[in-house]
């Protein structure tokens, strides 16, 4: 018996189970991609991106999140842009909706500043992981917004509820095509470069995220994504040293553009589907011109804006106007006031330099952040024609630039550094031999 006791011990020892644990950099990276994939489904609020973002954040803030006393400029900037909107929202407490926009505009800076410490190490594999787990939730939305707009099943009043023109998981077409835009061009990219590690599910990807940008018939949209598209290929085609890959990115963006045409030409055969893109493709509509136009609206707006220190507050402008800014600066001086205004314009044009600055620097993420520059810079520029301070993607597209645009400053002068020794040594070595 006494012999019997270690067996016994041992039986049950192994009939336990193992205790699993998950490492921690699994971890964080299963939070990030779900993260970005659930940004794709804004049709309720809060979504389930606000949840994730909750969850995401405190999983990196526990476990470890850099700061940089670069990203200073940023935060001081957004943190006055909000206290503007807060001041200006003193007179309109009563109004929740006017509460509620403020709350959000101090959330979007939270997750600004929060991919803005992200992407200040392990950038080039966050920088990856964010654009890849971007794709699959953005061809879901497109495609559903195709679905709608061909009225497929009789969703047409669920994914394209303006018109017929695809709004999918979004609540307008406006903001579902500038959210495309993004994988459009990584995927655009990949191809170009041949980086797609499977060219045929690259190309499945894209047919419906590109289908999508065209369906919402945003104009905004079709800008960034055709100027995106040819602004990487530029960028990229200027940046590599190889002439072989020069001769790539040239063939296979004329063979891209060729066939967008030929699908173009394809779709525009519906005679419907001719109409409504005709009539969107103007430069200018109906509401743009003429009385109580859009335009009239901005300057009239900006003349009385002159005299108001704290604006109209928020969400007063279609109150006095009946119809929204349409101009994300105009916007940014009546909602958040002068000061909300200034800081907002002057948070736009540091992101502008910094984001041009960095373009050009060696890094083994170059090329990504070419594509991610790209989208974004036409993305600050829509905000001329349209109110983007609400748009999740977009301040995630900021907040990536400056950690990106950060992180490749300090690799530059890293090389740098450890390149001047290795310089001086030669140098040292030619006078040596002479």
């Amino acid at each position: 018996m006494a012999g019997a006791t270690p067996n016994l011990h041992w039986a049950g020892a192994a009939t336990a189970k193992p205790r699993v644990t998950l490492p921690i950099a699994t971890l964080r990276r299963i939070a990030l991609q779900l993260f970005i994939f659930s940004g794709f489904f804004v049709f309720v609020e809060p979504s389930p991106y606000e949840a994730m973002f909750v969850i995401t954040a405190a999983i990196f803030l526990a476990t470890g999140l850099r700061t940089h006393a670069a990203l200073m400029p940023l935060a001081i900037g957004l943190a006055l842009f909000n206290l503007g909107g807060a001041m200006s929202l003193i007179p309109f407490t009563y109004d929740k909706d006017a509460v509620t926009f403020i709350a959000v505009s101090f959330y979007m800076m939270l997750t600004c500043l929060f991919f803005g410490c992200l992407l200040l190490e392990d950038t080039h594999e966050r920088l990856e992981l964010i654009l890849n787990a971007w794709v699959p939730g953005a061809a879901i939305a497109g495609g559903l917004g195709i679905l709608g707009a061909l009225d497929v099943f009789g969703l047409v009043d669920l994914f394209a509820r303006y018109g017929g023109r695809a709004s999918g998981t979004f609540k307008d077409p406006n903001v579902l095509g500038p959210f495309l835009c993004m994988p459009a061009v990584f995927l655009v990219q990949n191809l170009l470069l041949g980086h797609a590690r499977r060219p045929w599910l690259a190309w499945l990807m894209l047919l419906p995220i590109v289908g999508g940008i065209f369906f919402t018939f945003s104009r905004g949209a079709w800008g960034i994504f055709i100027g995106g598209a040819v602004m990487t290929a530029g960028l990229c085609f200027l940046t590599t040293q190889s002439a072989r890959e020069r001769r790539r990115i040239v063939l296979c963006f004329l063979l891209g553009a060729g066939i967008f045409v030929l699908l173009l030409l394809l779709v525009l055969s519906d005679d419907s589907t001719r109409s409504l893109f005709e009539s969107r493709a103007s430069l200018s509509q109906d509401y743009d011109i003429g009385v109580g136009g859009r335009f009239e609206n901005q300057i009239a707006a900006m003349g009385q804006l002159l005299s108001l220190p704290n604006g109209f507050g928020p969400l007063q402008f279609p109150k006095i106007f009946h119809s929204d800014p349409h101009n994300v600066y105009v916007d940014a001086f009546a909602s958040y006031g002068w000061l909300g205004g200034l800081t907002y314009f002057t948070t736009i044009v540091m992101t502008c330099i910094i984001g041009w600055g960095a373009v050009f620097k060696r890094t083994p993420w170059q090329r990504r952040y070419i594509a991610v520059w790209s989208v974004t810079f036409l993305g600050l520029l829509q905000g001329i024609q349209i109110d983007t301070d609400h748009w999740r993607h977009l301040w995630l597209e900021i907040g990536v630039v400056w950690g990106t645009a950060i992180a490749t400053y300090a690799y530059s002068r890293t090389r740098r550094a450890r390149a001047a020794p290795a310089a001086i040594s030669a140098s040292n070595a030619r006078s040596a031999g002479r």
